[in-house]
Formats: C-alpha cells, sequence, structure tokens
C-alpha cells in the first residue's frame, strides 16, 4: 500500500517535471520569436528611416538646383538688353569679304605679281632640253625675245615661256622624236609688275589669248610649231582684270599699277564716282567672347582701304541688313554667310606735305 502511494507520488512530481520543461520550451520559443519580430521591425524602420532620409535630401538638391536656376536666369536678365546696331571696325572682326572681294580672291587677284598654278611644288625641276631665245606670235602681235625650254616637274613634262615680263608653263605630251602636243591639264603662270601700263596690258592680253585656244607661233633655228591651250577660268579672270585697268586709264589713274595697291581697292576706286551704294552681300566671322553680340543685334563694319600713289583714301562702310540669328552662333563664334548688306564709299583725302 506504501510502495503503490509512493510510486503515485513520483508519476506526479515526474509529470510536473515535464509540464514544466514543456512550458519553459514553449516560453523560449515565444521569446526568440518576439526578438525576431522585433528585430525585422528594427530593420524595417532603418530602412524607412533611411528612405526617408535619401527622400529629403532628393527634394533638397532639387531645390537647391530650382534655386541655381533661378538665380542663372536673374543674371541672364540683368544681361540682357534691347537689340541695337553695333558700329565695328574692320580689326574687330576676324573677317569680312563682300561679294566682289570674294570675287577677287577666289580667282586669286590680290595685287602684282599674278600668278596661278597646278603645281604642288616648282623646287625639283629638272631641264629636259632647252631651245634658247626665240619669238613668239599670236594673232598680229608679236613678243621676242623670249625663252623657251621643256622641264619635268614631278614626273611631268611642261613647254616654258619666259622673259623677264612673264613665265609661263603648259603640261606636254612628249614624244620620242621631241614632236610634242599641250595637254590641257596642268599649268603654271606668272605676270611680275611693270611700271608701264602699255606693256602690263599687253602681256595680261597675251596671257588671256593663249589660253582663249588661239594659237600660239614660235620659231626659231631649233624650234619651229605652234601649240593651242583653253582654260575658261583663267580667261575669265584676265578679262576682269582687264576691264578694271581701263577704268583706271579711263580716270587718268593708271600710275596706281606702279604701287602696290590691291585690285579690290582699285575696284573701289573705279566704283565710287559713279555708284552712291552698293547693293551686295557678305561672309563674316567673329570671337562673341570679344565683342558683345546678341541674337537679333545688326551690324556695321567699317574699314579704309590704303591706296598708294593716291591722294586719297577709300572708307567702306558696309551696312549689315540681316539681324543675327540664332543659328549663327555655335561655341561663341559668329559665323554670318552671305548677308544682304548696303556699302557705302568715302573719300578721304590725304594731308599733304
Amino acid at each position: 500500500m506504501v510502495e503503490e502511494e509512493l510510486s503515485l507520488k513520483e508519476e506526479v512530481e515526474e509529470q510536473k517535471q515535464e509540464e514544466y520543461i514543456e512550458e519553459n520550451s514553449k516560453f523560449e520559443t515565444n521569446l526568440e520569436l518576439e526578438q525576431k519580430i522585433e528585430s525585422e521591425d528594427t530593420e524595417e524602420a532603418k530602412e524607412e528611416e533611411f528612405t526617408i532620409s535619401k527622400k529629403e535630401k532628393d527634394e533638397a538638391k532639387i531645390e537647391d538646383k530650382k534655386e541655381e536656376l533661378t538665380l542663372i536666369d536673374v543674371v541672364d536678365k540683368e544681361k540682357a538688353r534691347e537689340n541695337m546696331r553695333l558700329e565695328l571696325r574692320a580689326d574687330e572682326i576676324e573677317m569680312i569679304e563682300t561679294a566682289l572681294e570674294i570675287r577677287y580672291s577666289s580667282l586669286k587677284l590680290d595685287r602684282f605679281p599674278i600668278e596661278d598654278t597646278t603645281l604642288k611644288s616648282d623646287v625639283n625641276q629638272i631641264v629636259v632640253r632647252n631651245f634658247g631665245v626665240t619669238d613668239i606670235k599670236i594673232d598680229e602681235n608679236y613678243i621676242r625675245g623670249v625663252q623657251v625650254k621643256i622641264l619635268k616637274l614631278d614626273n611631268v613634262n611642261y613647254l616654258e615661256f619666259k622673259n623677264r615680263e612673264f613665265r609661263l608653263g603648259l603640261e606636254i605630251d612628249l614624244k620620242e622624236d621631241w614632236s610634242f602636243v599641250v595637254v590641257d591639264r596642268n599649268y603654271y603662270y606668272k605676270i611680275y609688275p611693270n611700271k608701264n601700263y602699255i606693256r602690263v596690258k599687253s602681256v595680261l592680253d597675251l596671257i588671256k589669248n593663249i589660253f582663249s585656244a588661239k594659237k600660239l607661233e614660235f620659231f626659231n633655228q631649233e624650234l619651229t610649231g605652234s601649240i593651242i591651250a583653253e582654260n575658261r577660268i583663267i580667261v575669265m579672270k584676265l578679262e576682269l582684270l582687264l576691264k578694271e585697268l581701263d577704268e583706271l586709264k579711263a580716270k587718268n589713274k593708271e600710275k596706281l599699277l606702279n604701287f602696290e595697291n590691291s585690285f579690290y581697292a582699285l575696284s573701289l576706286l573705279n566704283l565710287i564716282e559713279s555708284t552712291e551704294v552698293i547693293e551686295s552681300w557678305v561672309n563674316l566671322k567673329c570671337d562673341i567672347n570679344k565683342i558683345d553680340i546678341q541674337v537679333g543685334d545688326s551690324l556695321n563694319v567699317e574699314r579704309v582701304h590704303k591706296l598708294q600713289g593716291n591722294d586719297f583714301d577709300i572708307r567702306e562702310k558696309i551696312e549689315i541688313l540681316n539681324p543675327i540669328r540664332e543659328q549663327e552662333i555655335k561655341n561663341f563664334e559668329l559665323r554670318g554667310y552671305r548677308k544682304n548688306c548696303k556699302i557705302y564709299l568715302e573719300k578721304l583725302y590725304k594731308k599733304r606735305g
């Protein structure tokens, strides 16, 4: 009986111990779960705090940028001014060329000596044959005392005519028997300065006629024959220059050829008496960091052309009619092409003494 009671007590004690262990295990599990939940809540809170902090910083940057742009806008408005017509000197801009000036420069007509060539260099020249001095004839005009030779330049043969007034070379197809024909491809020529108006005009006529496909004859003891050459661009160039020389002669100003005056300045001299306003166009280029130019502004450009041997120089005032457009300004540089203009010419008499 006593043993049964002891056994029963032991079972009760074991049962209570098991219940305690089970409850304690549940408590630990619940504690771990609560700690995990608290940890996750903390991480979420940190992430939320970081997100809010980043958002606030981004919003702050946007506000700063807005303030900066507003400040720039205010500065630009302070700098802005009403459009105006600017008065500039030629030395204040990088480049300006009128249509007539471009015509002269494109034809390589600046001043004496007049020269043009298709050669890259004439340094390494070889004399193939020298025919000595001969006379040449074109139409009924004779040029006496001209040296004639065949030269090789860059493996191309040229027939060269030269005297103290000009030098002319024409590409030829040279045969084994020394006969040849002109090839209208490569050439070179140079017309030297000459104080004699008649001689200058004579040489210009000669070169023009040679390139006008007129027969050029030559004859001496070693060389007799004729050639024909043609180049319409050279003819047009020399016809333009001959016209200007004739107008100078009509004004009794041919003496100006004795000096190094530009052909463009001489052409303005021919226009100053007969033309009050020249309607034309210009190309120009300038650095807007050096000049306060804004879109919508208009420009006047003034320059003076010196005329040596003349009693006055010429002031050329170019009034550009088209305002500056936005697309003409790029990388702080203004580039205007074919902008309509009016040109006014004025005599600037020189002081005597």
